[in-house]
């Protein structure tokens, strides 16, 4: 397990709950309350410490701290799988859009989004995309895509598929592209 401990004004700071600080410290209270973190010193492997009257919480409990949705309108999407395509070629930010746009329209049902990605390399993107299907579908699909791009997509040469871990870091990573 990774020592990374934030503040509950970094964890409002970095995006990393739709909550504001005092509905953060509400929710860490009551989560302590119920017996669901353990609190001590952060060297004796304590999940959560208030020192310097700051609390500090692990990274790993960022996800207790989801905005909760009572109404039926305000339904979140949590998306399952994360794809990457990079096709290592100088193709244009416009050409990776196309690709979204396709993924998009035939993973219907599902949602999908994307974000086209700038490289390290000048002119050269990628794109990060966040489904709700499952692996099979996105197999399908893919080879749908392969054959309209007449280039074979490989899984560990020029896409990456993987399940998401923590729900709130994958949106705040693809959010810094442009969201479709």
């Amino acid at each position: 397990m990774t020592a990374i401990y934030y503040s509950l004004i970094q964890i409002e700071k970095n995006n990393f709950t739709d909550l504001k600080y005092r509905m953060i410290k509400n929710r860490l209270k009551k989560l302590i309350k119920e017996g669901k973190i353990k609190v001590g010193k952060i060297e004796d492997g304590a999940l959560a410490e208030f020192k310097s009257n700051k609390w500090h919480i692990h990274i790993s409990l960022i996800d207790l701290f989801r905005a909760k949705r009572r109404l039926k309108t305000h339904k979140k999407i949590y998306y399952i799988n994360e794809i990457t395509i990079n096709l290592h070629d100088d193709h244009t930010a416009d050409y990776y859009d196309q690709i979204g746009m396709y993924l998009c329209e035939h993973l219907c049902p599902y949602r999908t989004i994307y974000s086209v990605e700038t490289g390290k390399k000048e002119n050269s993107y990628h794109i990060h995309l966040g489904t709700t299907a499952p692996f099979e579908v996105i197999d399908d699909v893919r080879d749908m895509l392969s054959f309209k791009l007449k280039r074979k997509l490989c899984y560990k040469k020029n896409m990456h598929m993987s399940k998401i871990g923590n729900h709130t870091k994958f949106l705040n990573y693809i959010s810094k592209g442009a969201n479709k």
